[in-house]
């Protein structure tokens, strides 16, 4: 073990292993699948051909999460081009930065060097992460600045000697508070957690520069998208309430990438619970995270049952990280040191496998529009190309998703037109249902467009291709 320690105590060694795994899961396949709508409304809203005034409007109109993750795409965009294949490289670094301070937070919680390395390979290897890593919304943004904000919280907690140094650090706290807030409305769960065990559980004096750094970004957060905040109290959520198969698993099914893998952490994290509160362990970096986790269930459980459902398995990504450092922290610390390596690397080798094997099996889950273009491409009838969403009647995202198809390399290397609407000639529609159903698709085929027969049609995932002919 004594050489094994010794490399892991190398900074450079460490970091450039663990980095290096990190990009190899990230990058691969990263594009292989087309975007899903989302991820188009995404683009959208961001193009930086856009004044901000138009992105401002654009984001209001399709959003329901805050503007500062679509600014930093919008300015991305505006530096290496308006691309559809670069809306999920932006992540890549995000991902990168939040395996950083995931670090830093294991620093602060134990000094173990082997609890660290442990951690950050379960973080890498988590098929949760690296999906959400892969796409171009905004909730690995918002795990990142999570991690960002628990970190400054608990480097707060440690005496300062350098007043000048200490003001630096409290007006970064301001600051990620601020931008967590601007990011996802769930951040309020965050920040409550830490209110509250600022208030109740800390065991030093409350410190009260921390709750007016916390309520300050608040107040100007509402001042700031009173108009956001009033639409997304009217926005329909299409959530369903949690049944209850929800209560077996707590989304560790999807956390940790099989019923098998979800059952396996849930059972060391209930078993972290109950050594936690037997042994009455005074780590109070341990308890706020356990607070942090506790509350991210809790309150969205609570307001589903009374108001609306809200909760989903993206919606608390951050805990996935915590749940990590959680298991990985009682593991390492309260096993004898026989059982520990034979479960450090029977959990690093099941969590490498399954990753690995999601890799190689390459499931289809979002729309295969290329397909559908290279089959245009194939038929060479005819250049022009509509896309709808669904049924064809919304404006509004039917012009979304021509934006992206516009923008598409394949459509420019092939010189393919995408209209607006059907002119005068052959044409071909693409039509997206997100539920592959196709009903909205197919319904009506025929009336959809007066004066045209349709002559071909082929299915692909979640996408239907339409060849229409003029009469």
């Amino acid at each position: 073990m004594k050489p094994i320690q010794t490399l892991l105590e190398n900074r450079v060694f460490y970091f450039s292993l663990i980095i290096s795994i990190a990009f190899y899961f990230i990058l691969y396949q990263i594009n292989v699948e087309d975007l899903w709508y989302d991820e188009i409304s995404s683009f959208w809203v961001a193009d930086p051909n856009m004044s901000f005034q138009e992105t401002n409007d654009r984001w209001l109109k399709s959003e329901n999460t805050p503007i500062l993750y679509y600014i930093i795409i919008k300015f991305f965009f505006n530096l290496f081009g308006y691309d559809p294949n670069l809306l999920r490289i932006v992540n890549i670094p995000i991902f990168i930065i939040s395996l950083i301070y995931f670090n830093s937070i294991l620093s602060k919680v134990s000094k173990n060097i082997f609890f660290i390395f442990f951690a950050s390979l379960l973080f890498i290897f988590n098929s949760f992460l690296i999906a959400y890593a892969q796409e171009g919304r905004v909730f690995m943004f918002f795990c990142m600045l999570s991690l960002m904000l628990i970190n400054q919280y608990m480097l707060l907690n440690q005496p300062f000697k350098n007043i000048a140094y200490a003001k630096f650090q409290y007006s970064i706290l301001f600051l990620l508070t601020f931008a967590l807030l601007n990011t996802f409305i769930f951040s309020f769960l965050i920040l409550g957690s830490i209110i509250f065990y600022e208030i109740f559980l800390k065991i030093n004096k409350i410190n009260y520069i921390i709750l007016v750094l916390i309520f300050l970004p608040i107040v100007l957060f509402i001042l700031i998208n009173y108009q956001f905040l009033l639409n997304l109290m009217k926005f329909n959520s299409p959530i369903q309430h949690l049944d209850i198969n929800f209560y077996y698993n707590f989304y560790f099914k999807q956390f940790f990438g099989s019923k098998i893998m979800g059952l396996f952490f849930l059972i060391f994290f209930l078993w972290s619970i109950f050594y936690f509160i037997k042994l009455k362990i005074k780590n109070e970096n341990i308890t706020l995270i356990f607070l942090i986790i506790f509350f991210s269930y809790f309150v969205p459980i609570i307001y589903g049952f009374f108001f609306t459902p809200v909760l989903q398995d993206k919606y608390i990504i951050y805990v996935v990280p915590l749940i990590i450092l959680i298991i990985s922290y009682f593991i390492i610390h309260y096993f004898s040191v026989r059982k520990n390596n034979m479960l450090v690397g029977f959990i690093i080798l099941l969590s490498l496998s399954n990753q690995l094997f999601k890799n190689y099996k390459s499931d289809i889950n979002k729309p295969m529009f290329k397909s559908a273009i290279e089959k245009v491409i194939k038929i060479n009838k005819s250049k022009l190309i509509y896309a709808s969403y669904s049924d064809n009647k919304n404006e509004h995202v039917n012009s979304q998703l021509q934006n992206y198809f516009k923008h598409l390399s394949l459509v420019r290397i092939n010189n393919l037109s995408i209209i607006k609407k059907p002119l005068n000639n052959n044409f071909f529609l693409i039509c997206y249902d997100s539920s592959n159903t196709y009903n909205f698709c197919s319904k009506n085929k025929e009336l959809k467009f007066s004066g045209y027969q349709l002559s071909h049609e082929t299915r692909f995932y979640q996408v239907i291709l339409f060849h229409y002919n003029k009469k």
